[in-house]
C-alpha cells in the first residue's frame, strides 16, 4: 500500500492528539500511581486556569512554548519522548 503524506494541517492535528493522550496519561482520578487526580491540579502546578488547562486538553487552544514546556516537566515528559512524537509526524510547525 503506498504511504500516503499528511498535510501540515493533519501532522498539527495529528501532533495534537498524541501530546494530549501522553499528557492525559499523567491525569488519572483512578490510578493512585498518577502524577495528578485532575486537569485542575495540573493547571495549578504549571500556573494557568482549570479554563485554559481544559482547551489546551480537548484542542481548541494551543499552549504557549512556556506552558508546554512546564506541561511536560509537570508530567516528566523527557525531551526525547516529546521529540519521538516529532520526528514521527516528520516535524510541525
Amino acid at each position: 500500500m503506498a504511504k500516503v503524506a499528511l498535510t501540515d494541517a493533519q501532522k498539527l492535528e495529528t501532533w495534537n492528539e498524541r501530546f494530549h493522550t501522553s499528557i492525559g496519561r499523567h491525569i488519572n482520578r483512578r490510578d493512585p500511581e498518577a502524577e495528578y487526580n485532575s486537569q485542575c491540579e495540573l493547571a495549578h502546578d504549571i500556573g494557568i486556569s482549570k479554563t485554559a488547562m481544559s482547551q489546551i486538553m480537548v484542542g481548541r487552544h494551543d499552549p504557549s512554548l512556556r506552558t508546554f514546556a512546564r506541561m511536560c516537566n509537570a508530567c516528566n515528559m523527557s525531551v526525547d519522548e516529546v521529540g519521538r512524537l516529532v520526528l514521527q509526524l516528520g516535524g510541525v510547525r
